[in-house]
């Protein structure tokens, strides 16, 4: 059997393991609802959530390098690089390595991140339910108010 054959027998596997979480799960970044384009998957029982469409409204950008096979993860307004490789538990900040607890997933054309701990190395809070996803940025405060908002408030 080639490498060919064995390469897509592999892939299509991973699509069958890989299940799509719940439809109707709301995603909120800095309290504003996005629409994701890919669905949140779950694998080997963590979820991922498609990257682009998250930078898409943090107004980042996600520039893949072909010479090294890796991504380049681009946020400006929070001072943020990172260096993703698909398939791979590590990830590069602003030059600091760290290791993820599950792989960065490539399925279908798209970069698919762990989550919550993708989003903890950049310094963001993720806020979790099974219907709903909250990801504050670090620099975000969300209010003019005083008092800080609680889990629950943030979901809401």
């Amino acid at each position: 059997m080639s490498w060919k054959c064995i390469l897509l027998l592999s892939f299509s596997a991973l699509l069958l393991l890989c299940t799509p979480v719940n439809a109707s799960t709301t995603i909120k970044i800095n309290n504003k609802i996005i629409k994701l384009s890919t669905p949140i998957i779950s694998h080997k029982g963590t979820k991922y959530l498609p990257i682009r469409d998250v930078l898409y409204s943090l107004k980042g950008e996600l520039i893949k390098s072909r010479k090294h096979h890796h991504y380049i993860l681009k946020l400006p307004k929070y001072k943020l690089e990172a260096t993703l490789k698909p398939r791979r538990n590590d990830l590069s900040v602003n030059g600091l390595r760290h290791y993820l607890p599950s792989p960065i997933l490539f399925l279908e054309g798209r970069l698919h991140v762990p989550v919550p701990s993708f989003f903890n190395y950049l310094g963001f809070k993720v806020f979790s339910t099974p219907s709903k996803l909250s990801i504050i940025p670090k620099a975000y405060t969300g209010s003019t108010s005083t008092s800080p908002k609680t889990s629950r408030e943030m979901l809401n």
